[in-house]
């Protein structure tokens, strides 16, 4: 449905002596509340109603963007961009549900804005997930950060339920929704390498129990657009965007055991390892159930989570092995201290220092979800514990959860099941937390810049 706003012109930048001088009549028209300016006008994408649209015919080439606010009042602009004399589109994000964004287009060199407007954005949605700020502490966040995409259940619905995709701001404000359907549900939502989509995974094992027999990712843009779909047989969990536009994923073969896949954007899939040649190499009894994925860029390897050994193996895809395993099974390197041991760890990540980082239990039988980091030793085979977030907290995710360390050094926990995230600095200060009340779910979730946020929505060249 297209919702035309009133949206109006201001003077002709030839009469104020400023800008540009052109015989555009259309730029000096002026309209009336409730209909389109013939210069320009704003519509909410459709299903997506905090997603806006303007158009307006450019005068002139030159270098355009969007200062834009919200009911709140805070100013935000879109990236600015250069373009030719016409049609020009610029997709605005940042307003939430309920809401009134007004709108200048604005010219570099061009005094004042081209067009102004303003759009109300669509009722909030019935079962969106609501947080509750906790802590809020501007002066110790990392301000760099100021959106997180995640996904959740519905509220009144459990984790194998409809859930929502979205984007968040600080305040815990929605700016940016997508209900799945029943027929499968997204909890590893992420961002492709190139920064220029979504990855929206599509899974049908917690959904139809099938081993993930059907289950897919989707590439799409903040506008709605879907690129591409890839074919994801046994996805079930987490999986990790590759180089070329490839997908890597742990796919369940049977209830026994699970294999490494990827496939290519043209659709060739290849098994790069599978988990029962761990188990063999240790003696392990039992299924390798995984819950967790990285590709790390500096060596091509994945870091591989095993909730069902406690385990996280490093493997080398070239060579279809494993290379090294952390945790609890036979020939994993030792923890210093032994206490500082993970168990039914979630999320593990190399950070850009090297060490090694996960959510865990306090303890095998704990209640309490932390962050552990970790420096490594190859030459003695050393697990060091050198950081920990959460203990004493008293906050617990049963299953998921996450850690992200922020370009500030600040660390992003994200606690899964136990629905509930905290930004917490080197020396454990709380800096932002939110939680959401009863049977609610995160999922994987990425912290956003500004550009970045932006930058989701594709080439704006096509």
């Amino acid at each position: 449905m297209m919702l035309l706003l009133w949206a109006c012109s201001s003077p002709d930048p030839a009469e104020t002596g400023d800008g540009p001088d052109t015989e555009n009549a259309e730029n000096t028209e002026t309209a009336e509340p409730g209909d389109a300016s013939p210069s320009v006008y704003a519509e909410l994408v459709e299903g997506l109603e905090t997603v806006v649209r303007v158009r307006w015919d450019q005068p002139a080439a030159g270098t355009v963007w969007v200062d834009y606010t919200g009911a709140d009042g805070a100013a935000a602009s879109t990236p600015a961009r250069s373009v030719e004399a016409g049609e020009v589109e610029q997709i605005v994000l940042g307003a939430t549900y309920d809401d009134t964004l007004v709108f200048e287009v604005m010219q570099e060199g061009v005094d004042p804005p081209l067009y102004t407007g303003e759009i109300a954005t669509g009722a909030r949605p019935e079962g969106l997930p609501t947080g509750t700020l906790l802590a809020d502490e501007p002066s110790l966040q990392d301000e760099t950060m100021p959106f997180l995409l995640t996904s959740m259940n519905r509220e009144g619905h459990t984790r194998y339920g409809l859930w929502w995709v979205f984007v968040m701001d600080r305040a815990g404000r929605v700016i940016w929704a997508q209900e799945t359907p029943e027929t499968w549900i997204s909890r590893h939502v992420s961002v492709t390498l190139d920064g220029q989509a979504m990855l929206v995974d599509r899974d049908t094992l917690w959904v139809d129990f099938d081993n993930g027999y059907g289950s897919t990712i989707v590439r799409m843009t903040l506008d709605g657009t879907v690129e591409h779909t890839y074919e994801t047989r046994g996805l079930h969990h987490s999986f990790v965007p590759l180089p070329d536009k490839g997908v890597a994923w742990m796919a369940k073969t049977d209830d026994q055991y699970e294999e490494l896949h990827s496939v290519t954007f043209d659709g060739k899939e290849r098994t790069l390892w599978d988990c029962e040649q761990l188990h063999d190499r240790t003696g392990a009894s039992g299924s390798c159930g995984t819950n967790g994925l990285f590709w790390d860029e500096q060596t091509g390897h994945f870091l591989m989570s095993a909730y069902s050994t406690d385990t996280v193996a490093e493997i080398d895809p070239d060579a279809g092995e494993v290379v090294r395993w952390f945790g609890d099974m036979s020939g994993a390197y030792a923890f210093d201290p032994e206490e500082s041991q993970f168990w039914w760890q979630h999320g593990p990540t190399w950070t850009d220092e090297r060490t090694l980082m996960v959510s865990t239990k306090n303890e095998e039988y704990g209640d309490e979800t932390l962050v552990r980091e970790y420096t490594v030793d190859e030459k003695t085979s050393t697990l060091t514990e050198i950081w920990s977030f959460g203990e004493g907290r008293g906050v617990y995710g049963q299953y998921m959860g996450e850690a992200h360390r922020l370009p500030s050094g600040n660390t992003l926990h994200v606690y899964g099941a136990g629905g509930h995230m905290a930004e917490a600095t080197h020396d454990g200060e709380v800096a932002w937390e939110m939680t959401w009340k009863g049977d609610q779910h995160n999922g994987h979730t990425t912290p956003l810049t500004h550009e970045q946020l932006y930058a989701l929505l594709g080439d704006p060249e096509g």
